[in-house]
């Protein structure tokens, strides 16, 4: 913007216009006509005076952050005024998924008003759901008297394999209700898979449907279970811990990345229609695939003491060792047959931890 006119040594003449006025006979006009003022001869015109003043500046537009006008070039009699900041932009970009909100514009120098904040963005996965499609008992080993002290575990003695039962829980419909006899299902209900961390949902007890080819499930009557899985895309997400296995074949499998593992919490595994109560327990796989649909190298830990395993009683539908106590058939308990003890301790109880291992596949989830 160019500055207002100097002012000047006045021009003569009665009845002249200058300004707002018109100029006696005795007066001249100081300054340019259309903008000048009447001055009394002789003591004439005050020298400086008389420019036309600069016209103000615009007022500011809506948009980005404002910055200051600049100020008018000073003439003789001061310039033009700089135009107005601009005001500031209206909102804020929204925030990204997962975030709070998006933050607000900024303020526009010289009078712009600052942007209002973002909309919170969402943080909104996909339902994913997993069913522990086999579930292995590692350790401790059962043992139990079938004319000699023998390692049921694994092998078939006079009908009864512990892991056996297990799997065909695990697969089969034996009731012919449509139903999976045994299912174990973690629920991530925002799956975000390399998440740092996530909420899990643990349903022992879900409803599967049969056959297993193709089965799909729900809560059932399960009780829901929350707890939060870590995810670490190196290392070793859990294993067992120093002094509480045993050199049992096959040996115990760690979960190792890409992998998540749950907090520890207090979940009842329905083994064969055994209900094993666990404290300090944790669940921990692999992914695999990205998105994953399986997990691989799955590892369920627990606690159970003594005192839990003496008042558990072992349905007597199981061949051999129905009606019995579970401490009866896990080596240091007081009635088990195995010269060997399978017995640890956590926070000073005395008890045993146990180590399952279970390869899981995603299914269709519903909940009601």
């Amino acid at each position: 913007m160019s500055a207002g006119a100097a002012g000047t040594s006045g021009s003569g003449g009665s009845g002249q216009q200058c300004g707002n006025e018109v100029c006696a006979s005795n007066q001249i006009c100081c300054g340019p006509p259309e903008c000048g003022y009447c001055a009394t001869f002789p003591a004439g015109c005050v020298s400086g005076t008389g420019g036309c003043p600069g016209t103000g500046g615009s007022s500011g537009n809506a948009g980005a952050a404002g910055t200051a006008g600049s100020s008018g070039v000073s003439g003789s009699s001061g310039g033009d005024a700089g135009s107005a900041g601009v005001s500031g932009s209206s909102s804020g970009s929204a925030g990204a998924a997962g975030s709070s909100a998006g933050s607000g514009g900024a303020a526009g120098v010289g009078g712009g008003s600052a942007g209002a904040g973002g909309s919170a963005g969402s943080n909104s996965g996909p339902v994913v759901a997993f069913r522990l499609s086999d579930l292995d008992l590692r350790d401790p080993h059962v043992f139990v008297t079938v004319i000699t002290c023998s390692d049921v575990t694994d092998t078939p003695v006079a009908g009864l394999s512990i892991n056996g039962e297990l799997q065909t829980h695990t697969e089969t419909d034996s009731g012919g209700d449509g139903l999976l006899d045994e299912s174990i299902a973690l629920v991530f209900p925002s799956f975000d898979q390399t998440a740092a961390t996530q909420p899990v949902q643990i349903f022992s007890g879900a409803a599967c449907t049969a056959p297993l080819a193709n089965t799909s499930c729900t809560p059932g009557g399960a009780a829901t279970i929350t707890s939060t899985a870590t995810y670490l895309g190196s290392g070793t997400c859990l294993q067992p811990l120093p002094g509480t296995t045993h050199p049992y074949v096959p040996a115990i499998t760690s979960a190792s990345a890409p992998c998540f593992v749950t907090a520890p919490l207090e979940v009842t595994i329905d083994l064969a229609g055994l209900p094993l109560k666990l404290i300090d327990a944790r669940f921990a796989a692999t992914y695999l695939g990205n998105p994953a649909t399986h997990l691989a190298n799955g590892l369920l830990m627990g606690f159970m003491t003594v005192t839990q395993a003496n008042n558990t009683q072992i349905p007597v539908s199981f061949p051999v060792i129905g009606g019995q106590s579970l401490s009866s058939i896990l080596p240091g308990g007081a009635t088990n047959c195995s010269t060997k003890s399978d017995e640890d301790s956590d926070s000073g109880a005395a008890g045993w931890w146990f180590y399952f291992n279970f390869p899981a596949a995603s299914v269709p989830w519903s909940a009601p």
